[in-house]
């Protein structure tokens, strides 16, 4: 009864060094710094307003051609005034690009899923904007270095008048502050293409920066129980030894008790 009872737990032991650990499957890619800079190319020429940017994982968030306007996209396109974007999308600003060949730079951290939108008023334009519409960072899990020429976009939420028609066409004044909330005539159509200027407005230039190590867990998954090539790690083959000695040892010391 006793060899039997040693036999079983040798062979428990043995089978349990032995064993192969489930293989884990990586973790997820490590987060990307990109560094996105938005040239003014305007022409004619006008000022980039202060703006947002925004990472998002479905495409729409900020805005999206053919659809409606949210209030935040209202106060950028109309006044190029970017608070309620922050407060209400948790959006980022960026500063204002006031000439043409003048730009704006900001870094973004995203991982592969990530989508990037932005939008900057066109200051001579009663709504008029340009922005990055749901950009993919990645092509699967590789970051994308891009360069995207953005076109001439209008909110649809107030009539246009005319490039440089100021205060009483309905753009912005800076000196009449919130006066510029309820300039001009109000519209309600979807966001489209501005018939008003033609061509590339801005550039977006999007690099990737540096990718940002991140610790993870090494892809055995099995705590070191097995070697690369699945087969059991040294100390394993050290347990074995020992089970082998232990057998041996039982075995002479059961021959001398029941001898």
């Amino acid at each position: 009864m006793i060899r039997t009872r040693i036999a079983a737990i040798l062979v428990l032991a043995v089978a349990a060094a032995m064993s192969p650990g489930v293989t884990r499957t990586a973790e997820a890619a490590d987060p990307v710094t990109f560094r996105v800079t938005i040239t003014n190319a305007s022409d004619p020429e006008q000022i980039l307003s202060p703006g947002v940017w925004l990472l998002h994982d479905e495409a729409g968030e900020l805005w999206a051609r053919d659809a409606m306007a949210s209030l935040a996209i209202e106060r950028i396109a109309e006044i190029g005034n970017p608070a309620e974007a922050v407060s209400t999308l948790g959006a980022t600003t960026i500063g204002a690009a006031p000439a043409a060949g003048s730009t704006v730079v900001f870094e973004v951290i995203a991982e592969p899923g990530d989508l990037l939108s932005t939008i900057q008023m066109l200051v001579a334009t009663n709504d008029g904007f340009v922005g990055l519409q749901s950009i993919a960072l990645f092509d699967g899990e590789t970051p994308l270095d891009q360069t995207i020429e953005l076109v001439a976009y209008e909110a649809g939420t107030e009539e246009n008048t005319g490039l440089f028609t100021g205060f009483d066409g309905g753009q912005p004044d800076e000196s009449r502050g919130a006066d510029n909330i309820d300039n001009g005539i109000a519209t309600s159509e979807p966001i489209r293409l501005l018939d008003l200027v033609d061509g590339t407005q801005a550039t977006a230039t999007i690099e990737v920066v540096q990718q940002q190590a991140m610790p993870r867990m090494a892809n055995t998954g099995n705590a070191g129980l097995t070697t690369s090539d699945g087969g059991p790690a040294t100390w394993q083959w050290a347990i074995l030894a020992g089970v082998v000695g232990l057998t041996v040892a039982g075995a002479a010391y059961a021959r001398r008790r029941f001898a």
